[in-house]
């Protein structure tokens, strides 16, 4: 076991501004802004599973040759999987956060709480050990090894 784990697939990414004037409701508007930014990356995911599979029906037994082009949509499958997921956990800045926010705040402009000013510091914490890989590797296994993978065919 690693002292200092790592999540390898990691940058900061500016959230997505969400213009109060142009939502009419308010909670519902912002949840489903903050349930797209995961849905997206499960997508992509879901579009390189079916490119392989695709792939692997067209060119059966020429699968050797484009192999690079499978690697490539392997490795979007899986990082695509752990960032969604990444971006489920509650805690701000993530979109996990947001929905469970929007969906339990009774006066959405109002401050959700001092884990916004600490939410940055507990990820980088979360992300430089090991603990992060022990709560989203059983359920990034389950999505790539089992989903993922039955999807593509392989």
């Amino acid at each position: 076991m690693r002292l200092l784990g790592g999540f390898r697939f990691f940058g900061w990414a500016k959230p997505v501004p969400v213009n109060p004037v142009n939502v009419r409701r308010w909670r519902v508007d912002n949840m489903s802004v903050s349930v797209a930014g995961c849905a997206s990356g499960f997508l992509i995911a879901l579009v390189a599973a079916l490119m392989i599979r695709g792939l692997k029906i067209v060119l059966r037994d020429e699968i050797v040759a484009f192999g690079g082009v499978v690697d490539i949509l392997w490795r979007m499958g899986s990082i695509s999987i752990w960032l969604s997921l990444f971006n489920l956990i509650p805690i701000p800045p993530l979109d996990g956060f947001q929905f469970v926010s929007y969906l339990l705040r009774r006066d959405p402009f109002r401050s959700a709480s001092p884990l916004q000013r600490g939410g940055p510091w507990l990820l980088l914490f979360l992300i430089n050990t090991p603990l992060l890989y022990a709560i989203l590797g059983p359920i990034n296994s389950v999505l790539f090894s089992g989903i993922f993978r039955s999807i593509a065919g392989w």
